[in-house]
């Protein structure tokens, strides 16, 4: 049997139940998804930046007439079961000329990659060395005039073997398909790195300098560079084209915009003044983060200027005292219209007053007060 079909194991395929033109929609996917299709990003359930294309399928039908479905329905079929056996996510945008579907493959899809073609080859290069060291290893040893002739016609002869070989194993080393195989031969995670930060350059590319501002291959090429100088984060990479904009509007006078922005993509002067920016914020929000304080009510952390939680209004001078603490824990988790109407009850007791007099209360009139805030602390179910 032939283990591979385009990159896919033929054995996965089978066992996820798809066929042939399933494996060629799949690797038309892959590799257009790395091109020059339409991304957009959308946030998953835990807030992270994913990066999804969008599927034409009439697209597929221009580009694949070879599988013979000639109706959309019939290719929408096909990724609605992608999406079912869970080989790809798809997200749906409306727009004013109606709904698009946008796909991206799951870690399910990258089971189906063939990498056991991998470790063959590993296993054929080792045996090339080895080769290699026996020959070398036989050359040394050998002694005299007609040893060395007899050596030399017996490692000429190795020599054409191995030539021979190496011609063998270079032969269908490839898979077939467009998808590059040396890609497909790193580690998995490597290369959905790449395709991940190319997607997300090329969104950036657009969204900041427009649609085929550069050459095709921009987004590799910057996709390499970035990874190579550990930026690799939706928010980093727009940071960077940010930045990059920031330098070309404070230039008064620029003849080629375009030559400009890829000159300055790729200046290590600039990426390390990014970086050296990026850090000295980095710093900043550390520096914020150890001037703030968490609120013993709710948790939430914040600066220690506020005189209050940002979240529950717990006075910042209450935070050792665990009376008030229980108390407006209590009061937190009341109803919205309960909290509302206990708050200004409240309030009217403690301003029943202008704030003049509240200050020079006598003490029969402070336990007065007290006693109504008792009473109002009864009535909500609120314990002291």
């Amino acid at each position: 049997m032939r283990y591979s079909i385009f990159e896919y194991s033929q054995e996965k395929l089978i066992s996820f139940g798809l066929d042939i033109t399933d494996a060629l929609l799949l690797n038309w996917f892959a590799n257009f998804f790395c091109g020059r299709m339409e991304k957009q990003i959308f946030k998953d359930g835990n807030g992270n930046s994913k990066v999804f294309g969008w599927i034409k399928t009439s697209k597929i039908i221009e580009d694949l007439p070879v599988l013979e479905i000639t109706s959309e329905k019939g290719i929408q079929k096909r990724l609605n079961a992608f999406v079912e056996k869970g080989l790809l996510e798809r997200q749906i945008l409306n727009t004013q000329k109606g709904k698009k579907s946008y796909y991206r493959t799951t870690i399910l899809y990258e089971s189906l990659i063939n990498t056991s073609i991998k470790q063959n080859e590993e296993k054929k290069d080792n045996s090339i060395k080895l080769n290699h060291a026996d020959k070398t290893e036989s050359n040394e040893s050998s002694q005299g005039n007609s040893g060395y002739h007899a050596d030399k016609t017996e490692s000429n002869e190795s020599s054409q073997s191995n030539s021979g070989y190496h011609a063998q194993s270079n032969c269908g080393r490839h898979p077939q398909g467009n998808s590059s195989y040396h890609a497909i031969s790193n580690s998995l995670i490597n290369d959905n790195l790449i395709k991940d930060t190319a997607a997300n350059i090329l969104a950036c590319t657009e969204k900041h300098f427009g649609q085929s501002i550069f050459d095709s291959e921009f987004d590799k090429k910057a996709a390499a560079y970035l990874i190579k100088n550990n930026i690799q984060d939706i928010n980093d990479i727009e940071g960077y084209f940010i930045f990059l904009k920031k330098i070309l509007y404070s230039k008064k006078t620029v003849i080629n915009l375009r030559g400009l922005a890829y000159k300055l993509f790729f200046e290590p002067d600039i990426i390390a003044e990014f970086i050296k920016s990026k850090q000295t914020e980095l710093k900043k929000k550390d520096e914020l983060e150890k001037r703030k304080i968490v609120c013993p009510c709710c948790g939430t952390f914040f600066l220690s200027e506020n005189l209050e939680c940002p979240e529950c209004n717990l006075q910042v001078s209450d935070f050792t005292d665990i009376y008030q603490i229980e108390k407006h824990k209590q009061i937190v988790k009341l109803s919205p219209e309960d909290k509302k109407n206990y708050l200004s009850e409240l309030e009217k007791i403690y301003f029943c007053k202008p704030l003049t007099q509240m200050l020079h209360l006598t003490s029969e009139e402070k336990l007065k007060i007290k006693q109504m805030e008792d009473e109002l602390n009864i009535k909500y179910g609120i314990t002291g």
